[in-house]
């Protein structure tokens, strides 16, 4: 069952958009990390089960050049990401294979139109 919502936004500079939302959400950033190529993604929660995480868009075009496009990114968090995986290509979706970023696992699957959207097991 999904358990909360992540809305990742491709950004030219990750520091100056979370600030702002942090300052418009009246939150502090929750959770902040350095990637591969030493750019930063930052999560801002807006909600108590919905954040934007900013990441740049140079990283993004470089590692998942499939979901570099204009409009945010859809991340869902299930209890079970297998199942979750198993499930999608049961329907039929273009599934990508389980891979490992950071220390989490995710895939990416595209809906019928082509959007594309990323499944992470929620850590507990």
């Amino acid at each position: 069952m999904l358990q909360s919502m992540n809305v990742m936004v491709y950004v030219d500079d990750v520091e100056k958009v979370a600030a702002f939302f942090e300052q418009a959400a009246g939150t502090p950033r929750a959770d902040e990390k350095t990637l591969i190529d030493g750019s930063k993604t930052i999560s801002v929660p807006i909600l108590p089960e919905a954040s934007l995480q900013f990441y740049s868009r140079a990283f993004i075009q470089k590692y998942s050049p499939e979901v570099m496009l204009n409009s945010p990114s859809i991340m869902f968090y299930v209890d079970d990401l297998a199942s979750a995986h198993a499930r999608l290509l049961q329907m039929g979706a273009t599934v990508n294979e389980i891979v490992l970023v950071g220390n989490q696992q995710t895939f990416n699957f595209a809906d019928p139109e082509g959007n594309w959207y990323a499944v992470a097991e929620k850590n507990v």
